[in-house]
């Protein structure tokens, strides 16, 4: 079977005190550009959109971030700059990483939408109010943040009523997850909120694919808690 091809640089190898590395940039097709490593040492790989507007990396999958120091992914980012982009094979994980994951080896639709997703302003500063020192993502005081905010909503609790009495779906759950998010969004803006429901969606699946879990689960299941007849404040 011929091997996937992708839009990208070079293949550069970075050493330091942190390890041996491998990286190169790929050119999404929704614009812009995603970087890829893997730490050689560790056994481990890392995949990031780099922000057209600081330049700055943003994760796109969970990953061990002791495993990728912020100078090292900075270091490739800075080396590959201006380096010519071409159809070439992807680097094949499993190459280097026994049982690597699909995933690893990335390049794909789901990034390129994580791309378009992490340059809107409402997924820029739900990261950085929510970012830990370690540059996860804090998901425990996120989802604590978005249900207090939630409960100050008299929207969010006409749309609980509406799945509770029958007119909506418990399938609404998730819309109306992704309405707390965007809304929370855009409080912190200080603007009005103008992202579509589908937008909304794909901001909480952007934060999943950045947490590597679902990342408002605890949410969810405050907003299944409501429903339930007797739980609504």
């Amino acid at each position: 079977m011929a091997s996937r091809k992708t839009y990208r640089t070079k293949t550069i190898d970075l050493a330091s005190k942190e390890g041996n590395f491998l990286a190169y940039k790929v050119k999404l097709s929704a614009g812009g550009h995603g970087l890829y490593m893997i730490n050689l040492g560790k056994h481990t790989t890392a995949s990031f959109t780099i922000n057209k507007r600081d330049g700055l990396p943003v994760p796109y999958h969970k990953m061990e971030t002791d495993d990728f120091p912020h100078d090292m992914v900075m270091e490739a980012i800075n080396t590959l700059k201006g380096e010519r982009f071409s159809l070439q094979p992807i680097v094949n994980a499993a190459t280097h990483i026994k049982d690597a994951k699909p995933e690893e080896v990335c390049a794909d639709e789901l990034w390129d939408e994580f791309a378009c997703m992490s340059e809107r302003d409402e997924f820029d500063v739900i990261v950085k109010e929510y970012m830990d020192k370690k540059g996860k993502l804090d998901i425990k005081r996120l989802n604590k943040d978005l249900i207090q905010f939630s409960r100050r909503s008299k929207v969010v609790d006409k749309m609980i009523s509406a799945v509770a009495e029958g007119k909506w779906s418990t399938d609404a759950l998730d819309e109306i997850m992704a309405f707390i998010l965007k809304s929370r969004a855009a409080d912190m803006l200080k603007k009005r909120d103008n992202m579509t429901e589908q937008e909304a969606l794909r901001l909480v699946a952007a934060l999943d694919a950045m947490a590597g879990r679902q990342a408002l689960k605890d949410l969810k299941v405050d907003l299944r808690n409501r429903v339930r007849p007797g739980s609504r404040r």
